[in-house]
């Protein structure tokens, strides 16, 4: 399946998308036990009679349900681990708008901070603190492909949620250990902020807030040539920034389907409206969707599930989570408590809960194995409910690569490193 190499992956989760209800190679441990409940045991087809020249068609009451109970291993992870010092990279300083003379107290007003002088402490307004005060780089997001990884590095903490004054592009090579900036942005009005990015194909996307509008601009880092490709009027552009009766925008990509997703959220007097546009690539634009992830319908009695390859019929009365992964032996859907794993082969139906596990982010997908970010990074076998811990307690944030992986960047303060698990 064709991935997209993005920030924010799949950060919109459809969460209830739907109401209702053989050997692995020898990894499993001796002293293992994993406990089935078989609650369907109507006969079995290895794939429905249903089948096009061009697409499959799966239904989700021909898969026997087999409930998989989690448990913890402390045997070798079946994965391989390779690991990255970054902690010295050096993305140099600078000054954002809110630290400037003139807007440092219209940002940070009220805001004290203990200073320590003489062996005593004072109460001192932070605007002393922040004022023409240069920040050092700081990595928000990343992404790797080819060898490289790709940082959007940003400099000094704004006061304002997901709105960034100042922030720059840039590519490290895990092989020559080079660092390079790609691009850079900066903000010359208070008003003019970015709030999100996604990267793919050579192509960095981001959406900008100016004023009264809201954009999406694409950056080709072959030509450095940037253009726009989505605009819309937001109306108050105070408002956006206080999040309180305006519009919130998140861009990302989705890894079931090779798109960009926009996310416009609006509040208006207690109510909320989403929208979620893809872009098009002929058109150089962003199109309205469904509203999903992975596009659904209504056919009968059934949830038509469209994934790259075949169609998956879910009964009405199946209750899964949001796809999050989906390949030509598996679909795999999340619901922030439980993983639904449907083996295509087998016709097995595994669910397990998660309520043992602070999960953090949406779970990764490897070759059928889940890498979940829960304080430490865990890996689950969903088909045997077996967990192994890949990395031990730390902040992380993961996503996935191209070549069949995923990228596990240690944010922990003094201890950056990149972890690149297979």
């Amino acid at each position: 399946m064709k991935r997209i190499i993005s920030f924010f992956a799949a950060a919109v989760l459809l969460t209830g998308l739907f109401s209702c209800s053989e050997d692995k190679n020898n990894i499993i441990p001796e002293n293992t036990v994993t406990e089935n409940v078989t609650e369907n045991t109507s006969e079995i087809s290895s794939v429905s009679e249903n089948v096009s020249e061009s697409r499959k068609e799966y239904y989700s009451d021909n898969f026997r349900d087999i409930t998989v109970r989690t448990i913890m291993s402390y045997d070798e992870p079946p994965c391989s681990i390779e690991s990255y010092d970054l902690k010295n990279l050096d993305f140099g300083e600078r000054i954002p708008i809110c630290n400037r003379a003139e807007y440092a107290d219209f940002f940070f007003r009220n805001q004290e901070h203990l200073r320590f002088e003489n062996g005593i402490y004072t109460q001192v307004q932070r605007t002393d603190l922040v004022t023409d005060q240069p920040e050092e780089g700081r990595i928000i997001e990343f992404s790797g492909i080819d060898g490289k990884v790709y940082f959007i590095v940003e400099y000094g903490s704004s006061p304002r949620i997901r709105s960034f004054f100042e922030w720059s592009f840039f590519r490290y090579d895990l092989n020559s250990s080079k660092l390079e900036e790609l691009y850079s942005w900066s903000s010359d009005d208070i008003n003019k902020v970015t709030c999100s990015f996604a990267f793919r194909d050579n192509e960095l996307f981001y959406c900008e807030i100016n004023g009264e509008d809201l954009s999406v601009n694409i950056v080709d880092l072959s030509t450095m040539k940037e253009r726009t490709v989505f605009e819309k009027g937001i109306g108050n552009a105070e408002a956006f920034l206080q999040s309180i009766n305006s519009v919130y925008a998140n861009i990302f990509g989705s890894d079931l389907k090779d798109e960009v997703l926009l996310e416009i959220i609006e509040y208006t007097s207690g109510e909320v409206a989403i929208d979620i546009y893809a872009y098009d690539g002929q058109s150089d634009s962003f199109k309205g969707t469904d509203g999903s992830i992975a596009s659904y319908e209504l056919n009968g009695e059934y949830y038509k599930l469209h994934m790259e390859g075949y169609d998956f019929n879910i009964k009405e009365d199946c209750e899964i989570g949001s796809p999050i992964y989906s390949d030509d032996r598996y679909l795999i859907c999340y619901m922030g408590y439980g993983i639904d794993t449907f083996d295509l082969e087998k016709n097995m139906h595994y669910t397990s809960s998660l309520d043992d596990y602070n999960i953090r982010e949406i779970p990764v997908v490897v070759d059928g194995k889940i890498i979940m970010n829960c304080n430490s990074v865990k890996l689950l076998l969903p088909d045997y409910g077996i967990v192994y811990t890949v990395l031990e307690k730390g902040e992380y944030r993961q996503t996935v690569i191209p070549d069949g992986g995923v990228a596990v960047f240690e944010t922990t303060k003094g201890k950056e490193k990149l972890y690149i698990i297979k």
